[in-house]
């Protein structure tokens, strides 16, 4: 297709959801076949020619989860922990393992495109960034020969083509002291059961990290507002993405709801991207505020869709829906 028509296209929003369904379902096809890989997830690519930027990438992950789960590097030895939608690097395990975290299960949907010769470089790279103790505890979980590496089962475990919401029966309850994701309960279909599955999994007293992109991971690139994914009514939605793990669509509003609905939470949710604005809040809020983080022109946004908004999202008020990104702290107690 030439440049400029596939152009003119992109701008419809009738033809990028007809895209959308076709590719959802040849997704299936492909899946039935097992001939699916997908690039979603597949976040080192990006750094294929940069070793530093994919080190950085992972010590950033890492930081978030002991900052915002206000987790000191000792609580997590002896630690069990369950880390979704890895993607093509299990670097952020082996800094779990470093710690002197038992065990990190890295549980993905789809097995995401990878460049097993850049895995090798990014994790020798990464053990010569920790100290004595740290690589000593590391290399107890991975070991290097010739072009290849192989981890230990018992320390980093991968188990991939197994989706979130339906991993119910290959965990014990209350198996894992944390569960841990970035970037992917967005891409969950059925979250309301992956949640119940990781109520499930989690011990009491036990911690859920959740860092959630709420954007539309530019599903509609050639339109000027950023919210036209909102505008798609609510029964097509699936028919577009079902299959291929993009957006679900859920709003801060759902992840509060859910997380009250389960009565054995103690949680927090932070603010870490507004809809209009590029950059990430640093530090993340737990509450934003007209003129200090977003102003009039995101406002605008907003009001911009707001009579075409699909049924679901009509009743949010202007400043959930402007909110873009998350992170979720939540904390098991016991059960009332």
């Amino acid at each position: 297709m030439p440049n400029h028509l596939k152009s003119i296209l992109q701008k419809s929003k009738i033809f990028m959801i007809c895209r959308y369904v076709q590719a959802n379902i040849l997704a299936k096809i492909n899946q039935s076949r097992g001939t699916y890989i997908s690039r979603s997830g597949a976040t080192h690519r990006r750094y294929e020619h940069d070793i530093e930027e994919s080190i950085g990438y992972i010590n950033t992950v890492f930081e978030d989860y002991l900052l915002y789960g206000d987790i000191r590097p000792d609580d997590l030895r002896g630690q069990r922990i369950l880390e979704v939608g890895p993607g093509d690097n299990l670097g952020v395990a082996l800094k779990f393992v470093s710690k002197g975290a038992s065990q990190v299960v890295c549980l993905d949907r789809f097995y995401s495109d990878r460049d097993e010769s850049q895995q090798i470089e990014i994790y020798k790279a990464l053990l010569a960034t920790f100290d004595e103790e740290e690589r000593r505890l590391a290399q107890s979980a991975i070991s290097f020969s010739n072009d290849s590496f192989e981890f230990d089962q018992s320390k980093v475990e991968y188990i991939s083509d197994i989706a979130l919401e339906e991993a119910q029966p290959i965990f014990q309850e209350e198996s894992f002291d944390l569960i841990v994701s970035r970037a992917v309960l967005e891409h969950v279909f059925d979250l309301a059961n992956a949640f119940l599955n990781m109520s499930t999994w989690l011990k009491v007293g036990g911690s859920l990290l959740h860092k959630v992109d709420l954007r539309p991971h530019s599903m509609f690139p050639r339109h000027s507002n950023p919210l036209t994914f909102l505008t798609v009514p609510g029964y097509l939605w699936p028919l577009m993405v079902s299959n291929r793990g993009q957006p679900n669509r859920k709003r801060v509003n759902y992840y509060r709801e859910k997380l009250e609905e389960l009565e054995i939470y103690d949680f927090d949710i932070y603010v870490t991207h507004i809809f209009g604005n590029g950059n990430e809040i640093l530090p993340h809020k737990l509450a934003v505020k007209l003129g200090e983080d977003y102003d009039a022109t995101n406002v605008d946004l907003v009001r911009q869709v707001r009579k075409k908004l699909a049924r679901e999202f009509r009743s949010l008020p202007d400043e959930e829906l402007l909110i873009a990104g998350i992170f979720l702290r939540a904390s098991k107690r016991a059960s009332l």
